[in-house]
């Protein structure tokens, strides 16, 4: 596709996680959707959730520094069924929102020598099998932690090594078919979680990263004749020209609190909870049968000393039609948190302050505790940056 015809649209700089059943059809409209009961991939992180290439003013050798050499990928797989399952990693090395199902169809547009590539990067890992993580986890009885309402299984993470024929397929080559605009712009290569179990369901889930230019200011002059517009350079007055800004990678939300507030009231204060030493469970918090209780993630971005950061703040590009002009907007980092639990009930299935005013939710305890988890009830909270970071963290109930 030629750069101009990109540049007429926004490029939305939402990463999520799409998930593909293979037995039923997934809606958000069936009942209790945040209700945690049978297999379910909650979502799959990558660290680091962007990869940013530097362009030299080269055009026989245009790569310089890469942000990383290595993304890996982790997937909040659970089951509260428990049994074992079979699992298998891959990587998508094209574009695709379609869990990597068209590959096929996005391969045969390359070159031929690029095709063998693409070959190498998307052929699957072995497959593995994986049951509840109580069966690997190390702790003491008396450790609070050491029960759950339920255990994610213990998928092995997936570490995809960032190489040259990547970055070729995607512009970062002269000789490739796409242009380097399309690394300005961001694009979004991703992993691949298949997962069967007992021959009976099966799940293909897709987790994208973003893979962009991070020195687009100080590559202008050689990007110069390769993008519809002309990049801002220091001392320099070019009308019309873009302020792109060079800039860090991206990183995943930062859990660095959980509060619990007695009731459904909003003026009911806030208390902190413990975090585990694995730092990904926070409790214990006591409830009675159908007592409610709020809850609160805190993330580093909101603490006093972190607010003025510019890691929480980006770039994105549109295009005005009416003008013919490439509009900068510079965008504050904003959190969402998506909530599931194995029991009881929580009032928002997602709180974004842009719809909920706030972060927190209210969890109200079943009218009896789960007898197969002797009271025990998990909540997740799956936090989303909007461009592709992702963290998760459970919180642990006990139904008195």
């Amino acid at each position: 596709m030629h750069p101009s015809s990109r540049a007429t649209s926004l490029r939305s700089l939402w990463v999520f996680t799409v998930t593909f059943s293979l037995t039923q059809a997934c809606s958000d409209d069936l009942p209790q959707y945040t209700h945690v009961e049978n297999l379910r991939v909650l979502a799959i992180k990558a660290t680091p959730p962007e990869v940013l290439v530097d362009l030299l003013a080269n055009p026989d050798n245009p790569i310089g520094d890469i942000s990383t050499d290595e993304v890996v990928f982790e997937a909040l797989v659970l089951d509260p069924r428990g049994g074992e399952i079979n699992y298998t990693w891959s990587f998508c090395p094209v574009e695709s929102s379609t869990a990597c199902l068209d590959y096929d169809e996005r391969r045969a547009a390359a070159a031929p020598d690029i095709q063998t590539v693409l070959d190498m990067l998307a052929a699957p890992l072995p497959t593995k099998t994986a049951g509840p993580s109580s069966q690997t986890a190390e702790f003491a009885p008396t450790d609070w932690w050491s029960r759950r309402g339920v255990w994610q299984h213990a998928v092995l993470p997936f570490r995809f090594e960032v190489n040259a024929g990547l970055l070729a397929y995607f512009g970062g080559d002269p000789s490739a078919t796409q242009s380097p605009f399309d690394l300005i712009l961001g694009v979004w290569p991703s992993a691949i979680l298949e997962i069967e179990k007992d021959g009976e369901e099966a799940l293909r889930t897709q987790k994208r990263i973003n893979l962009a230019i991070g020195n687009p200011k100080t590559a202008a002059q050689g990007l110069a004749g390769l993008l519809p517009f002309t990049v801002c350079v220091d001392g320099q007055f070019v009308p019309d020209c873009v302020a792109l800004e060079d800039r860090d990678p991206n990183t995943n939300p930062q859990f660095v609190g959980v509060q619990v507030a007695q009731g459904d009231s909003p003026l009911a204060p806030f208390d902190d909870i413990e975090i585990a030493p694995s730092g990904d469970v926070a409790g214990p918090v006591l409830v009675t049968r159908r007592e409610s209780v709020r809850i609160k993630p805190i993330f580093a971005q909101e603490l006093e000393e972190n607010r003025e950061d510019p890691i929480y703040r980006y770039q994105t590009l549109q295009a005005d039609i009416d003008t013919e002009q490439i509009i900068v907007d510079t965008i504050e980092e904003d959190v969402s948190v998506s909530w599931f639990v194995s029991a009881g009930t929580v009032r928002d299935k997602i709180t974004w302050p842009i719809w909920t005013k706030t972060l927190d939710t209210v969890y109200t305890a079943p009218n009896e505790p789960p007898e197969d988890a002797d009271g025990h009830v998990t909540i997740w909270m799956v936090a989303r940056d909007q461009r592709g970071g992702l963290e998760w963290m459970a919180v642990e109930v006990l139904i008195q």
